[in-house]
């Protein structure tokens, strides 16, 4: 006799020491799914994190310094100056507020 109900990630049959869980939406999941689930969902957050914090961190326009004010049209998100030549020259490669300015 063939079985009704399965795990709908990896179609395992019930079975005596397998757990199963029925979401809200009718899927049905084994709990070694869920614990995959689980692992993937809190890595994909510490990834988020890492890119949120790793953002240019951007300043208004009344703390710039008098020599980047060149600029009278850009009243908010202006970077911070850079350190060195190197990090200026990585962030040529970076998504930024001037990425489409031409």
């Amino acid at each position: 006799m063939s079985n009704w109900v399965f795990c709908n990630r990896c179609f395992q049959p019930p079975r005596k020491t397998t757990c199963f869980s029925l979401t809200n939406c009718g899927h049905v999941y084994c709990n070694t799914c869920l614990g995959k689930a689980h692992h993937a969902m809190e890595e994909m957050e510490e990834f988020v994190y890492k890119v949120w914090e790793g953002r240019w961190r951007v300043i208004p326009y009344d703390v710039l310094s008098d020599w980047l004010k060149d600029n009278d049209y850009l009243l908010h998100d202006h970077r911070s100056p850079i350190p060195s030549f190197r990090a200026c020259f990585k962030s040529i490669f970076h998504v930024h507020s001037e990425t489409g300015d031409f």
